[in-house]
């Protein structure tokens, strides 16, 4: 048989697959021939599809050698090297075949392959665009040009690209999923559902299906779904990192924080130096208030990525949490430097130039991402809540469209909260608190999701014990227990009760710094029975207490107030339901002062139910009859505070403060023990960080307008009155 019969024979082996076949006939045509280009050639191709890739290398070379004209060579001699890792020598093979042969389409993938494998992504663009006008039919060349684009973030062209694989290819799978992946990144959640669930009929199994289907639900709304598809992502493959971190978010999305933080931690450990799972758990901490590891998880998602803009922002929002709003505005405004378009960081920056006295400045930033996002829900939410804008009648209208077409209970609940605001402020009464009580019936639902909820009976129970425990023979038995130390003033009272404008007021004095709400108090209290070492359940562990224990708590609360008001006088602490714990209060600190802000219960209900509180420990603002129970028991703990506790006390009643502002701050100041400084009467002019609610009222001079505002309300007050006048008993659960 002729060589060229038997080399045509063994072509035909080496296509179908039969590699030992087509092997002897090429090493009986070397044996004949041992100068065959051809046969040394694809012998070196064999042994390559063998993974033996030293001895294909060393086959194409002589093949090269003596054919140097012959670009499949070339090409091939690239894809040995590249199965070795050698991939700068790979690309010079590749750059030679094209210059050999300029239509060779095969060669100029292998080229854009290799080149993305260099991440040289630009010029891995150029080969796949060459490759596809050469072979316009090769749906898996436009696979690779999708996959450069979305690498270079031109999602919108990848998308037209991807849709051109799956019109060659209806029923690739990889093809629809990555079609997919493009609508996701390109924020159409639709079109990536309709084209990820064809790809899931197709492959069931596949892990970054499910995984991309997840993400594209949850934009939709679709909350539960989206966290199904993503667990089967991460049951199919247990080391998907990226499907871990995805899942984390949805988790946090839907309220589920504990399940998020283990997730995300999976992530971290499968992946240490993946950068969004670094993010993201710094965004589940500060969820969860713990600040201080959100700050190295997200310091280190910035040591990995010092462009991460949104762990920028994230890293912001946790220095707003921890009252450091200018420290936090600089990382905002990093974030936004970096990409200018991202409203969560003029959401955030808003905030924190609000919490500084920079009203205006944040509510710029606020009308700036509207303008990026009209359909932006946080935004209007902040420019409802933390600024003095007054919405047009048309942003009204588009704020009510919004709400009509919202996927999500969150941005449902968001939008409800913002319109109560606003149409409160244009008079739209009885409207403004149809929307507060959907808002505020959401946000119950949501809390009772996560196992969080006010239980009348419970809290009525604790405030029995509490007045059982805390007697005047209890004070008597206690009285040098603690530290006697003056610097602690605890401003009390119920939220919404002037406690940040009394704070504003007295912490303009030069020897006073105001600490805002610490949560210490309150953690103390839940600690206290280990801290014991007593099964007892608080207050009543402190029956048994030993007095040496009690002041190292002190001891360690006072350290706490130095840190943070260094050489002050005076550190207040304005945690408004520390009125609680008094009794305790008065045991670690027999010389502490309390101010305690009473206001109206009625404006009091009013101003709480149109509040979308944050802290798990206000849920009972959610419900009018909880409210008026929690009120009334707080009337009941106070008039037992005032008749057994051995603390001074000053009521400041919201009402006379504004009709005597001068009167009552003169008194505030004397009761702290200190000279009268009139900057007190300048509290608006006061520097200082507010971040609660009260922010936008203590950057202006006092004013009458709150007084008596219930009246607006009046007949829709009815639970909260039966339930207050009935002094406590049980409410709605």
């Amino acid at each position: 048989m002729a060589i060229a019969d038997i080399f045509n024979e063994a072509v035909a082996h080496h296509q179908a697959g039969r590699l030992p076949a087509a092997e002897a006939l090429y090493l009986e045509i070397l044996k004949a021939q041992p100068n065959h280009a051809d046969a040394l050639h694809l012998l070196g191709v064999i042994e390559h599809q063998r993974g033996r890739n030293e001895q294909a290398i060393e086959l194409i070379r002589r093949a090269i050698a003596l054919g140097p004209g012959n670009a499949a060579y070339y090409s091939n001699l690239a894809v040995a090297l590249r199965g070795l890792k050698r991939l700068p020598e790979a690309v010079t093979q590749l750059e030679q075949a094209v210059k050999l042969a300029p239509d060779y389409a095969a060669a100029h993938k292998n080229l854009a392959v290799t080149l993305s494998e260099l991440g040289r992504i630009a010029d891995a663009v150029l080969e796949w665009h060459r490759a596809v006008d050469l072979n316009p039919k090769d749906g898996g060349a436009f696979k690779g040009l999708g996959a450069s684009l979305m690498r270079l973030g031109r999602c919108d062209e990848a998308a037209v690209v991807f849709a051109r694989a799956v019109a060659l290819r209806a029923d690739d799978p990889e093809a629809l999923n990555n079609l997919g992946a493009a609508f996701n990144d390109l924020h159409r959640p639709a079109e990536a559902e309709k084209h990820l669930g064809r790809a899931l009929e197709l492959s069931p199994n596949n892990a970054e299906v499910h995984n991309n289907l997840g993400l594209a639900l949850g934009a939709l709304g679709r909350k539960a779904e989206a966290i199904e598809h993503l667990r089967r992502a991460v049951e199919l493959s247990p080391g998907f990192a990226l499907a871990f971190n995805n899942l984390g978010v949805a988790l946090k999305d839907s309220g589920n924080l504990a399940e998020a933080l283990v997730a995300l931690q999976q992530a971290l450990k499968i992946d240490p130096r993946h950068v969004a799972a670094h993010n993201n758990l710094g965004d589940v901490l500060n969820s969860l208030a713990r600040y201080d590891e959100a700050l190295r998880f997200l310091n280190r998602a910035l040591e990995l990525d010092p462009n991460c803009f949104e762990a920028l922002n994230n890293l912001g929002v946790t220095l707003s949490n921890l009252d450091r709003p200018a420290e936090a505005a600089r990382y905002l405004e990093r974030s936004l430097q970096l990409n200018p378009r991202y409203l969560p960081a003029h959401v955030n920056l808003g905030n924190a130039l609000v919490a500084e006295g920079h009203i205006e400045e944040g509510t710029t930033h606020y009308l700036r991402a509207i303008e990026l996002d009209p359909n932006g829900i946080g935004a209007y939410y902040a420019l409802a809540s933390n600024s003095r804008y007054k919405f047009t009648a048309d942003q009204v209208a588009h704020v009510e469209s919004l709400l009509a077409t919202a996927r999500s209970a969150d941005d449902r609940m968001l939008l409800e909260f913002a319109l109560g605001l606003v149409l409160d402020k244009a008079g739209r009464y009885d409207q403004a608190f149809a929307y507060c009580r959907e808002a505020n019936d959401l946000k119950k639902a949501a809390y009772r999701k996560q196992g969080i909820a006010f239980n009348p009976e419970a809290h009525g129970a604790l405030v029995e014990r509490i007045v059982s425990t805390f007697t005047p023979e209890f004070f008597k038995r206690t009285v040098a227990w603690g530290d006697d130390s003056e610097v602690p003033v605890f401003i009390v009272g119920m939220p919404r009760s002037s406690t940040t404008l009394v704070e504003q007021i007295v912490s303009s004095h030069p020897a006073v710094f105001g600490a805002g709400e610490l949560a210490d108090i309150e953690l103390m209290a839940a600690d206290l029975p280990k801290t014991l070492g007593t099964t007892s359940r608080y207050p009543e562990c402190l029956a048994g207490a030993a007095p040496e224990a009690i002041r190292k708590l002190a001891e360690g609360h006072l350290r706490h107030l130095r840190e943070l008001g260094g050489e002050a006088a005076r550190v207040v602490d304005k945690m408004t339901v520390n009125f609680v714990h008094l009794g305790l209060i008065a045991t670690l600190f027999p010389r502490a002062r309390v101010i305690h802000c009473i206001r109206d219960p009625r404006d009091i209900c009013v101003s709480c139910y149109f509040h979308n509180f944050a802290r798990a420990g206000l849920a009972f603002t959610f419900d009018l009859e909880h409210l008026g129970v929690f009120y009334a028991q707080y009337e009941r703990l106070m008039a037992h505070w005032h008749r057994v506790l051995p603390l001074q006390i000053l009521d400041v009643p919201y009402e006379q403060l504004v009709g005597d502002q001068e009167g009552f701050t003169r008194k505030m100041i004397e009761f702290c023990g200190l000279p009268w400084d009139p900057r007190c009467m300048a509290f608006e002019k006061n520097p200082r960080p507010v971040k609660t609610a009260s922010a936008l009222q203590v950057r202006q001079p006092m004013y009458k307008t709150s007084l008596a505002r219930w009246k607006h309300f009046e007949k829709h007050l009815a639970p909260f009155m039966n339930r207050l006048n009935a002094g406590g008993g049980q409410g709605a659960g």
